[in-house]
């Protein structure tokens, strides 16, 4: 069955990679390269990943290649700071409006992982038998890059790919080959959950963190840190599973279902985390976090943090976590996902007939409701209730950004709505 990728929001660099620079208020089929509107490239197996950062996103596609499948990087949007690699930031024209390859990959090694920041990029990539290499590209503010502040790189021709050294932050450790678990970028601070595993296939964990720390968000209190760290958590935990991270705070998912925090709990984003119990999934909004409790039956989302556009899913009473109103008696949390300010979750049915959901900051059209109003309490996104055309075109997955919105569907609707030229919202958010 086909795929097909949707996009809404924020568009005024071409991040969403419709083959426009308007915000999309309604779902709109992204284009790929020369590829017709709403088609994913030739033998794509899936989309592994997707990544977005202010103004540009990031794709990773696994398809099938002559020989084997492989793992492609396609990118759209802004390129001027060197995000979508060195090809689009020597452009005169450094914006793309549609996805195109970024190509990057050292022979032997295949893309595994990818994060986006402000205007920051990350690939990692991986080969049997050998340490992950993660290189970064783009802007280099709080010290996003990871390599120490961009002078200190050396003068002559300025460096637009950097090798961030991860192995320099770790202190003893049984040393076996290094792979990137998990690689999550916030605004401005990113975090690498990292497995040591050595040849009796033993795991060691640990945590690396660089950029923006001034509320604590990395450990490291009132500076910026250029070069990786090694996060260090208070207490006793068990293996951490999941990062997710906000505008100044971070959050980790634990093995047994516990959750920890490190940064600002001034939006009530942290309220009485740590009482969270069996937790299978957390995602944080700028100023906010949401968590998922569920198991083979029953799904309960609670969230906590700032309130004014929706962002919580919930009337805002007493400080702490409370529950999201969805309709979950006879629906799972498929996937739930947090862009800046606004949150989208696939339930799953028992009837089979998956539903894109979703509520908050809407002020580019980012929920693709077809307006900019924000939304207070969850709302069905996809398919639209309407239901004009979408009946062959489930969703699956989705991912969300900085006022950006994608769903991936299954099958192909035959009426796309496709967002006229006409005037709307343009600029960007800024974190607060």
């Amino acid at each position: 069955m086909p795929f097909t990728l949707l996009a809404a929001g924020s568009n005024a660099f071409g991040q969403l990679g419709t083959g426009s620079l308007q915000d999309a208020h309604r779902f709109t089929p992204c284009v790929f390269g020369d590829y017709p509107p709403g088609t994913l490239p030739p033998n794509t197996q899936s989309i592994l990943q997707l990544a977005s950062g202010a103004n540009h996103s990031l794709i990773l596609l696994r398809r099938t290649g002559s020989d084997k499948p492989q793992n492609e990087l396609w990118g759209a949007g802004d390129g001027s700071k060197g995000q979508l690699g060195p090809s689009r930031r020597n452009r005169a024209l450094p914006s793309t409006s549609v996805f195109h390859p970024i190509d990057q990959v050292p022979d032997g090694y295949e893309i595994t992982n990818i994060a986006a920041a402000w205007e920051t990029s990350y690939i990692v990539f991986s080969q049997d038998g050998r340490d992950d290499i993660l290189m970064s590209m783009g802007a280099d503010d709080f010290g996003d890059l990871g390599v120490g502040g961009v002078k200190a790189q050396g003068s002559g021709k300025e460096r637009l790919i950097h090798v961030v050294d991860l192995i320099a932050a770790i202190g003893s450790v049984a040393r076996g080959t290094l792979k990137v678990a998990e690689l999550v970028a916030g605004p401005h601070h990113i975090v690498a959950r990292l497995d040591f595993v050595d040849l009796s296939g033993h795991v060691v964990q640990r945590l690396l963190g660089w950029g923006a720390s001034r509320q604590g968000q990395l450990g490291v209190i009132s500076r910026a840190v250029t070069s990786p760290v090694e996060i260090q958590l208070s207490q006793s935990w068990s293996r951490i599973t999941q990062v997710s991270l906000g505008n100044q705070h971070t959050v980790f998912r634990h093995f047994d279902g516990s959750v920890t925090a490190l940064g600002s709990n001034r939006r009530g984003q942290l309220n009485n985390i740590s009482s969270l119990r069996a937790i299978t999934a957390v995602q944080c909004t700028w100023n906010g976090t949401t968590a998922v409790a569920s198991d083979d039956c029953t799904s309960l989302v609670s969230s906590s943090g700032t309130n004014e556009a929706g962002q919580l899913g919930h009337p805002c009473g007493e400080p702490g976590f409370a529950q999201v109103n969805l309709p979950l008696d006879d629906r799972l949390v498929g996937e739930i996902v947090c862009g800046s300010e606004h949150t989208l979750v696939v339930l799953k049915s028992i009837d089979g007939r998956d539903e894109l959901w979703g509520w908050g900051w809407n002020e580019h059209g980012n929920l693709g409701t077809g307006d900019t109003s924000n939304v207070q309490t969850p709302i069905r996104l996809w398919p639209p209730v309407a239901g004009e055309g979408v009946a062959d075109c489930d969703p699956i997955v989705s991912w969300a950004g900085c006022g950006t919105s994608w769903v991936l569907c299954t099958g192909k609707s035959s009426a796309f709505h496709v967002e006229s030229a006409e005037d709307a919202p343009r600029g960007f958010c800024t974190p607060t």
